[in-house]
This record gives structure tokens, sequence and C-alpha cells, in this order.
């Protein structure tokens, strides 16, 4: 009869885990009976194959990637859109701001702030542009009364993604400046 190596192996290891600490005994063999399973050989004395091969898992990943990849790409064409809405909000800023800063000198007229709002608008490329100054005429405005330059536009016109997040949405911006 042949020695069973791995039997042998064992009963010295459990041996000598005996003379540890009770506790850490305990926990020893646990792990040691763990890993003698592992080594368990079968009748034909050849290892048990183990049944989570790659040739297994192949379809688990294409799975995986088919679930994950449209919440992923939702969520990156998600970040875009919002990213684009920031950009437009700023450039509303800023063009409301030059508006104002235009229409606050002494010797400005409305047009001179229409066209400077459009010009900043358009070095941005931003469209479908609603430009709101009061009061209508700011040449008639007096030194100390308030000017208020109020740009929107809608969201549908400026959107870079075609899945409109923002679908039908204004953004308003509006600068108060007082006439010097």
């Amino acid at each position: 009869m042949p020695i069973n190596s791995t039997a042998c192996l064992g009963n010295v290891l459990v041996a000598a885990l005996d003379r540890i600490v009770l506790k850490s005994a305990q926990t020893s063999r646990r792990y040691l009976r763990r890993v003698m399973v592992m080594f368990k050989r079968t009748p034909t004395s050849r290892p048990v194959e183990r049944q989570d091969s790659a040739e297994h898992r192949r379809g688990t990943a294409a799975v995986e990637f088919a679930i994950c990849l449209p919440v992923i790409a939702l969520m990156f064409m998600g970040s875009i859109e919002a990213a684009s809405m920031i950009f437009l909000k700023e450039a509303l800023t800023v063009s409301s701001y030059e508006g104002a800063r235009t229409a606050a000198k002494y010797d400005s007229e409305t047009d001179d702030v229409v066209a400077k709002v459009e010009a900043m608008l358009e070095l941005r490329n931003v469209s479908g542009a609603v430009i709101t100054i009061s009061p209508a005429e700011v040449s008639s405005a007096e030194r100390g009364d308030q000017i208020t330059v109020t740009v929107s536009i809608p969201c549908n016109a400026n959107s870079l993604v075609p899945l409109q997040f923002f679908n039908d949405q204004l953004i308003t911006v509006q600068s108060i400046m007082v006439r010097e």
C-alpha cells in the first residue's frame, strides 16, 4: 500500500499545532483543514480541477460589460451635458456683465449694449439669445440710475449631446450696474 504523503504531512502539522496555545491552535487548524482540502487528491492521484476556470468566466465578463456599458455611457453623456450647461451659464454671465458695463458708461447707447452682448455671445458660439435692457433707452438714464441687462437662451439650441437632459429649459442671467 503506497504512503499518502499529504496525509502524513497533515498529521505532522496537526501534531505541531497541538503544542500551540489553544485559541491560536483552533484558528490554525481551521486554516490547515482548508489547505488540506485544496491539496486533496482523487483516487487516480491527480489534482482536483477547479470549477471556476478561465473558460467558465469568459462569458461572465461579456455580460458584466453589457450591463455596465450603458450606465457608464449615460454618466459620460450626462457629465458632458452638465459641463456644456455650466459653460453656457458662464458665457451668459460674462456677456450680461460686459453689456451692463457698456450701458453704465455716460455716453453709451442701447445699440452699443446690444452689439457688445451679441459679440460676446458670438465669441462663445452661443445662439438664440434674447437680450433685455432696462430702461429700454440707455441714453435717457440719469447718473446714479440702475441699468439692468438680462440675457436668456434656450438650452435646446445650445446642447452638445443629443440626449438633451436640459430639454425645454431657459437659462437667464441678469447684471445690474449704476450709470456713471
